[in-house]
């Protein structure tokens, strides 16, 4: 089996989130958080069975926690988050997706929130999810993908052109949402759905 490609440095991540965190600038895009936040607890409103044991990964500053503890049948939640300060902050445990800290078969919903588009191995991941989750269970995550920063893109990819006549990739790939959909059927069992949702900036608060 061959190794992916390693994308991301997972402790500088965590380190930044951290730094973002304490200097009071993570609360400045937290509205993609609520925005994912908002979308989940919607497409879940219309789930009509309970999950008494549920996993939440990315748990930021502890805004996912406080969105779904006590809702749709949650008994126990387990909080994860890669950012030792923030994870500390919002009694969270220190885990991420890949590799999964669950047993197998051990929960019943699994929330992956903006997780997926920074690792290595989405598909590992999901496949790990899977067996993590009992046989009726559920998964659901929201993450970057499609256009995502284009203008950020661009504007890196002119001035780098530019000043060094050459060009490195400075923003992770990212998938769109038909690959999306063709990836979940390897990796996820039963059904599957994949949507897309177009997220205006704001102006930071400061």
């Amino acid at each position: 089996m061959s190794t992916p490609p390693q994308l991301f440095d997972r402790r500088a991540r965590a380190q930044r989130r951290d730094r973002a965190w304490r200097a009071g600038l993570f609360s400045e895009a937290a509205y993609l958080h609520d925005e994912a936040i908002s979308t989940m607890i919607d497409r879940l409103s219309v789930v009509t069975r309970a999950f008494p044991d549920a996993a939440l990964f990315g748990a930021a500053d502890g805004r996912y926690r406080a969105a779904f503890e006590g809702r749709f049948g949650i008994e126990r939640l387990r909080a994860f988050e890669t950012a030792p300060a923030m994870a500390r902050a919002c009694g969270a445990e220190a885990g991420d997706l890949d590799p999964t800290p669950l047993l197998e078969s051990s929960a019943d919903l699994i929330v992956a929130g903006l997780e997926l588009h920074t690792i290595d191995d989405p598909v590992g991941a999901l496949i790990q999810a899977r067996r993590a989750l009992r046989p009726d269970g559920l998964f659901i995550g929201c993450l970057f993908g499609g256009d995502s920063l284009w203008e950020l893109r661009e504007a890196l990819t002119a001035a780098e052109a530019e000043v060094s006549g050459g060009l490195r990739p400075r923003v992770a790939p990212m998938t769109d949402i038909r690959s999306a959909g063709a990836l979940l059927p390897q990796a996820v069992a039963a059904e599957q759905t994949a949507d897309e949702q177009p997220v205006r900036p704001q102006r930071p608060t400061r």
